[in-house]
């Protein structure tokens, strides 16, 4: 693995460790009786999280696999 692949994957980390994070505690909030309108809230900051880190992930692999790519030769 290069340099560029270990930066792929370390952002990519981040982004998951975020992720499960968010979920949890949103998960919480969620069940701790709480109304039906802010549950539909929650679950939309969830979705909306989601669609977030897929466009980060696409970001990443078009900025940085055409580079490494280049750089492994392939």
């Amino acid at each position: 693995m290069n340099q560029y692949s270990n930066c792929i994957d370390e952002e990519l980390i981040h982004l998951y460790k975020k992720t499960s994070s968010l979920i949890s505690e949103k998960r919480a909030i969620r069940n701790s009786g709480i109304d039906s309108f802010s549950k539909q809230v929650i679950d939309d900051e969830i979705s909306n999280h989601f669609n977030n880190v897929i466009l980060m992930m696409k970001e990443i692999s078009e900025r940085d696999l055409p580079i490494a790519s280049l750089i492994e030769g392939k």
